[in-house]
């Protein structure tokens, strides 16, 4: 088993609609795994604003979408809309398991999968919630000792009250697929739980506070299960109708198995723009003071950044882009973590209300160091680069076609830890 890096991937619509604006987010790290229909299912809503981890958008995989989750209905407040879909897609990749070979291509293989999609919520924007579920079928060309089912749950609530906000989301995956940190199909189980609560002060001064715990429960013995806490809040001021600024405090905590535990204090300074709906920024610049529990590595500070933008070039084009730099805390390297600093771009073209074409570029790079030096091997850097570039028609009649091409190039000073990929991807989604 070869140990990797973390992954890195945006869909075209990540930032800003729905994920850089969102606070704590469960990125996958797994590929292919919850379905077509919603790129963004396991991303948060843009309620928080506090932008707190654009990186942790970057911690995983995203799948091939096809259709996004439909929105809400009008028959009623209480059950409003049952939203049932189905698809089909295949795969192809010319290093399937992600199988380091000098940088060059590991196995090729189909991944042919089947997916099914129920939801239900209502639409009272006051007092609003969402049920969904979606089980996928994953069927290989050649490797069919590897098939099996993915399961994919997740439920949100909010209520809005005179002068304050309450959002509550539970989300859960059970998955079989390819992980960066290490070749082959690993199965692992990932749950986020997500808390906010915002207050209005006054006309221009309002609270932000989130609080999300993330496990990672993996059935390989060579990744360590993993349990973060984060908690934050800021405190906005109004400047402009259209800039908030103020200070944030957070905090995090994190319990791996077989490393040390971690706690870290951060506190900078939060602030969100949005001209006329066109130009959107949000983004949050400041520092941290982390310590371990245990192990040989003493507590330091250092500098933690998020920032996110979005612009509407014309009606039918827009651009978005990401910078950001944090710590984590690996879980497939023993004694060690990292410090992950990353940006991406994209851009998305519709060209009218059924063609939609898509581009995205990202980077990261990944500067290891030893947390226990009585159990770790040594440091390493990985410096990872994926390209995706595609495309899909929707029929008025409920079906869409995607299909895609991708590419990743993983390079590390471990030659072991090296390999490229390129895929292709099709689907086909029905919803009823």
């Amino acid at each position: 088993m070869i140990h990797r890096i973390k992954n890195l991937s945006l869909p075209a619509k990540v930032l800003l609609g729905a994920m850089a604006l969102s606070g704590n987010l469960i990125a996958q790290d797994l590929d292919g795994a919850w379905g077509p229909f919603t790129n963004i299912e396991f991303s948060d809503t843009i309620s928080s604003r506090l932008s707190r981890t654009v990186a942790d958008s970057f911690d995983g995989e995203y799948a091939e979408g096809g259709m996004q989750d439909p929105d809400g209905g009008t028959a009623s407040k209480l059950v409003s809309m049952f939203d049932f879909g189905a698809s089909l897609g295949t795969r192809y990749s010319n290093n399937i398991f992600l199988q380091s070979d000098g940088g060059g291509s590991g196995e090729a293989d189909w991944k042919h999968t089947m997916s099914l999609y129920f939801g239900l919520s209502n639409s009272d924007v006051v007092n609003r919630w969402s049920l969904r579920y979606s089980p996928k079928f994953n069927f290989y060309g050649i490797n069919s000792d590897q098939d099996g089912v993915d399961h994919h749950f997740s439920g949100s609530y909010s209520r809005a009250f005179a002068k304050s906000n309450l959002s509550i989301g539970l989300k859960y995956l059970r998955s079989n697929g390819t992980d960066r940190f290490a070749s082959g199909n690993i199965e692992s189980g990932r749950t986020h739980f997500n808390l906010g609560y915002d207050y209005v002060l006054s006309g221009k001064t309002s609270l932000e506070s989130e609080f999300s715990a993330n496990l990672d429960d993996f059935k390989s013995d060579d990744f360590f299960n993993r349990l973060r806490y984060n908690a934050r809040v800021a405190a906005m001021y109004q400047m402009t109708g259209k800039t908030n600024i103020g200070p944030y405090i957070g905090y995090e905590h994190v319990n791996s198995v077989d490393n040390p535990n971690q706690n870290a204090w951060s506190m900078g300074v939060a602030a969100t723009y949005n001209a006329l709906q066109k130009t959107t920024f949000s983004g949050s610049v400041g520092a941290q003071y982390r310590a371990f529990e245990g192990g040989t590595k003493e507590s330091f500070g250092s500098p933690e950044f998020s920032l996110g933008a979005s612009h509407s070039l014309t009606g039918k084009v827009s651009l978005n882009s990401s910078i950001y730099h944090n710590i984590r805390a690996s879980y497939t390297d023993i004694g060690q973590s990292y410090k992950a600093t990353g940006l991406s771009l994209g851009a998305n073209y519709a060209m009218d209300d059924q063609w939609n074409f898509f581009g995205n570029l990202g980077y990261e790079y990944d500067d290891y160091f030893v947390v226990d030096d009585t159990t770790a091997g040594d440091p390493f850097d990985v410096n990872f680069l994926r390209f995706r570039l595609g495309g899909g028609y929707r029929f008025h009649n409920g079906l869409s076609l995607r299909s895609s091409l991708g590419w990743k190039i993983n390079r590390s000073s471990q030659a072991s830890r090296e390999y490229d990929e390129a895929s292709w991807n099709l689907s086909a989604a029905y919803t009823f």
